[in-house]
């Protein structure tokens, strides 16, 4: 029910704004390889398939969770990340906030340059499977602070945050200054 719900709610209107929006439909368009981020049952990779479709997409799912042995559309297409295998894209829809120590992740996703991430998150909300607390390093840091944390590590990393007109920035879309 929660990912269903997450669909509804969120990943469907996503999809559609990026879509509609010319700046980031020339950049999911000009990727080769999109990763789907906790891609729940399967219902946004297939919309993003649907929408995008001279992109590969493939969806990734946290193990262990409900979702992982369940997935509907997409049986044949959960990648588990590999060194070496060529991602363009990241794109995650109310996903880092479900993990622990959401910084490390994003430090190992960045180990395959993407030339952007795409990504809504909230982790200042108080839902289901949303942390109070989150890790970084061992050290314990409040959902207050990983937002900005997270910010910096990107920019650090290289990553800049580009302008796309949408509320909140959300979702917020980061380009690596090299394909600026």
């Amino acid at each position: 029910i929660a990912s269903f719900e997450c669909w509804h709610k969120y990943s469907k209107k996503f999809i559609k704004m990026l879509y509609n929006n010319d700046k980031t439909n020339a950049l999911i368009n000009s990727c080769e390889n999109c990763i789907d981020l906790g891609n729940g049952l399967g219902y946004s990779t297939k919309a993003l398939m649907e929408c995008f479709p001279t992109v590969n997409f493939s969806g990734t799912q946290y193990e262990p969770s409900e979702q992982y042995d369940y997935n509907m559309f997409l049986k044949n297409n959960i990648v588990t990340l590999k060194p070496g295998i060529k991602v363009d894209c990241f794109i995650g829809f109310e996903y880092m906030e479900h993990i622990k120590a959401p910084i490390e992740h994003l430090e190992d996703l960045l180990t395959y340059k993407p030339k952007c991430l795409i990504l809504a998150n909230s982790f200042n909300t108080k839902a289901v499977g949303h942390y109070t607390e989150y890790l970084h390093h061992g050290e314990v840091i409040d959902q207050k602070a990983i937002s900005r944390l997270f910010n910096k590590t990107l920019r650090k990393q290289g990553y800049k945050k580009i302008d796309t007109g949408f509320w909140n920035s959300r979702p917020a879309v980061w380009v690596a200054l090299t394909n600026l």
